[in-house]
């Protein structure tokens, strides 16, 4: 008798720490304060390194020995695993209760993961020429340090023309640095009945998050996704690969998406069985790729993006990112803010043959000096942390400060941190966008007052990518209702461009 209430005692508290509520956990990547060993001089050739391996381009060696270096310090036992395609027969699953669905606001030390949470949705309902609203918003906003940032509030829409009867929702999601040096942004989504944090990934096309099917050790920092048997895509699976062997893979869901206020039934998700030490020690749970739908890894069959799958249901199909220098950014769903940026907005172009958001860039002046022609194809992604452009242009631009010189150590280039840095101007068409000087710098190298640049040159990868060091300066609309797609830029508002 002792012994069946001793064992059922037991079955009790595994399963409240199973289903508890989402796990809150310190930051992973990097902070001046978690670097007690050195640590700094690791940040740049990782962000490089993450680059080249993403896009598979042949890393110059000097920058690919500063990345093993690296990579092997940060994760002492970290095979670079390479993911094996699961079995599409759903493995067992504890016949658990759900996982409580975690409240949309949450307090957090420095010490503790930032979740900065917002959402702000609108459903507009249209009937003939009349249009009705129904507007809800809430939110709560904490920084890395643990700083409370004002509440933001988004009450303009773009004009509608909805056919008879349609119904649309909009919304907005809080987007949260990792770190204070703005690695990569985590966003809060919730899946079925579990919320999770992902890196929104305009440089790739699935979206996927850690599972109930993989190893505990490898969610033990991590909210989890616990994926319902019956609605499995049958023997379908999906699988992203990088070029250092790292990477992810399991099976397909169909499952509700709730994401700043909207909900949506049925759209696809990947469930990990397995994922690499990178994904594993990294901040967020998975990623939200919204490319476009070629790069879609799911086989037999490729899936459509979750941006494809709900654009019909959205006012405009399009959506904004306005992130944020060490702070809470945001991104819009189905209408453009237009307290978010200032001047007009200019579009370009978006060349998707390669299922990229690529447009072309036609020159670039660096600080007060007078634009330059220089046409050459560059990537918008919000999932890279660095801007990586043609070697004459950061050659140019690092010749204007005091001190910098492109190490061979690191395969990169590196300045005092002191050093003034002047703005970079890019011109695209008949717009420029213009990167301050003052977020130029991606953090501390070494002990002695070096720098890493937030610009380098993308020799050995033949495109330029526009990471967040770029996208963080701008607000910028990614624009799916024209054909071909488009991308537009304005000045962010509150940013000092002088």
């Amino acid at each position: 008798m002792f012994l069946k209430i001793g064992i059922v005692a037991i079955l009790a508290l595994m399963l409240s720490v199973s289903q508890g509520t989402p796990v809150e956990r310190a930051p992973r990547g990097f902070s001046l304060t978690q670097e007690a060993h050195g640590q700094r001089l690791r940040n740049g050739p990782l962000a490089l390194g993450r680059i080249y391996n993403k896009y598979k381009g042949q890393m110059p060696q000097a920058a690919r020995s500063a990345y093993d270096v690296a990579f092997s310090r940060v994760m002492p036992s970290a095979a670079r695993v390479t993911p094996t395609i699961p079995a599409t027969t759903n493995p067992a699953r504890p016949s658990f209760a759900p996982r409580a669905v975690p409240t949309k606001s949450s307090t957090l030390t420095s010490s503790k993961r930032t979740t900065a949470t917002s959402t702000s949705s609108t459903t507009v309902a249209s009937t003939g020429s009349s249009v009705i609203k129904s507007t809800a918003s809430a939110s709560t906003t904490r920084g890395s340090s643990g700083a409370t940032f004002p509440s933001q509030t988004l009450t303009s829409r773009t004009s509608l023309a909805a056919p008879v009867s349609q119904l649309y929702q909009s919304g907005s999601v809080v987007a949260s640095p990792v770190n204070i040096y703005d690695t990569a942004y985590m966003i809060p989504i919730t899946v079925g009945k579990n919320t999770i944090y992902v890196d929104l990934d305009t440089g790739s096309s699935d979206f996927w998050a850690f599972s109930s099917m993989q190893p505990a050790s490898d969610t033990v920092n991590h909210n989890v996704y616990w994926p319902d048997n019956r609605t499995m895509l049958v023997d379908s699976s999906w699988a992203i690969t990088y070029l250092d062997g790292s990477g992810a893979a399991g099976l397909v869901y169909n499952d509700t998406v709730s994401l700043g206020g909207m909900n949506f039934p049925n759209l696809t998700v990947g469930a990990a069985t397995t994922a690499s030490t990178s994904f594993v020690s990294a901040a967020y749970d998975g990623l939200l790729g919204l490319s476009f739908d070629v790069l879609n890894t799911v086989k037999p069959v490729k899936q459509k993006t979750l941006f494809t799958q709900i654009m019909s249901s959205l006012p405009t199909a399009l959506f904004t990112s306005n992130l944020k220098r060490n702070a809470p950014g945001t991104y819009n769903f189905g209408y453009i803010d237009a307290t978010q940026y200032n001047g007009t907005i200019t579009y370009t172009n978006v060349d998707t043959s390669n299922g990229w958001w690529q447009f072309n860039t036609t020159g670039y002046g660096i600080g007060i000096q007078a634009p330059i022609a220089r046409s050459y194809s560059g990537v918008a992604d919000t999932g890279t942390t660095l801007m990586i452009l043609p070697s004459d242009i950061v050659t140019a631009y690092y010749a204007e400060i005091s001190g910098a010189t492109y190490s061979g150590m690191y395969g990169a280039w590196i300045y005092p941190c002191n050093s003034p840095m002047p703005n970079l101007n890019l011109m695209f068409g008949n717009t420029r966008a213009t990167v301050p000087g003052s977020m130029m710098t991606y953090g501390p190298i070494d002990y002695v007052g070096n720098c890493y640049g937030g610009l380098q040159q993308n020799d050995g990868l033949g495109i330029a990518i526009y990471g967040d060091i770029f996208i963080k300066s701008q607000f910028i609309v990614y624009d799916r209702s024209k054909n071909p797609p488009r991308l537009g830029f304005a000045p962010q508002s509150g940013v000092n461009y002088s």
